[in-house]
């Protein structure tokens, strides 16, 4: 397996695997959870994400990609309640306890890059949905799209 220099994507899909801890702990506990995550895993097998190859690749967590995933983590940690508001406000229907939590970790990160990173709304939404497909259920994509659709 070759080893590469993480890209933006993949650091979003690190950031996404972090985040997703947030389900099972407080928001405050994040650094000792990005602690954990980069003494644990100092490479992880992820899915190569060009079109044409379908094989794994193991992607070197070098210490350049530290600081942009943490400032993601801690970012969207930091701003949860107002996340979670606003997700709140455009899921129509949906408590936000009622959501996979796939669904809601990939809602959060998306609402995070777009309302405090300033990521373009079709850049966000496009990433979230890739990643519902790779973690979510059959309906984690659609269901992901809508709602950051109306919240853009």
């Amino acid at each position: 397996m070759e080893k590469k220099t993480m890209i933006r994507r993949q650091i979003r899909e690190t950031a996404f695997r972090i985040l997703f801890v947030l389900n099972f702990c407080p928001a405050d506990q994040m650094q000792d959870q990005l602690n954990f995550y980069f003494t644990d895993h100092t490479e992880l097998e992820i899915d190569d994400l060009t079109e044409e190859e379908d094989q794994k690749a193991v992607i070197r967590l070098d210490q350049a990609s530290w600081p942009e995933i943490t400032a993601k983590c801690l970012g969207a940690a930091g701003h949860l309640p107002e996340i979670d508001r606003i997700i709140e406000e455009s899921s129509e229907g949906w408590k936000l306890s009622r959501l996979t939590k796939v669904d809601l970790t990939l809602l959060r990160l998306a609402v995070y890059e777009m309302k405090f990173e300033n990521l373009p709304s079709g850049i966000a939404i496009n990433e979230a949905v890739e990643l519902a497909k790779r973690y979510g259920t059959d309906k984690s994509p659609a269901f992901v799209n809508g709602v950051l659709a109306k919240i853009s």
